[in-house]
């Protein structure tokens, strides 16, 4: 995939979550991402999730264009969790969108 990173020209390092971020029940998300090209892409949106307060874990894929999300329903909405995927390409030359499957 070292062709696909120089293309967009992204290189980005995981972000760990914060452990007891959650403090108690969860739920699942899985939300269709659109614009991600590489592996960089795809960590870039993982790292925007789980920087988002109330998420316990996040886990981004290229192929298919799938996040799973476990989350704190009281803490944050898969609305929000979209919204930080909207963000995570600002600043960037890149454009993602998230919408939830159900």
């Amino acid at each position: 995939m070292a062709a696909d990173r120089t293309e967009c020209d992204c290189d980005i390092h995981p972000v760990e979550l914060e452990t007891g971020a959650v403090s108690h029940g969860t739920v699942e998300a899985r939300l269709v991402i659109s614009g991600m090209h590489c592996d960089t892409c795809a960590r870039r949106v993982c790292n925007a999730l789980v920087r988002v307060g109330g998420v316990a874990s996040a886990a981004v894929r290229l192929h298919p264009p799938v996040a799973h999300v476990v989350y704190d329903p009281d803490q944050v909405t898969a609305a929000v969790l979209c919204g930080a995927v909207a963000r995570a390409g600002r600043g960037t030359r890149h454009t993602y969108r998230a919408g939830t499957l159900l």
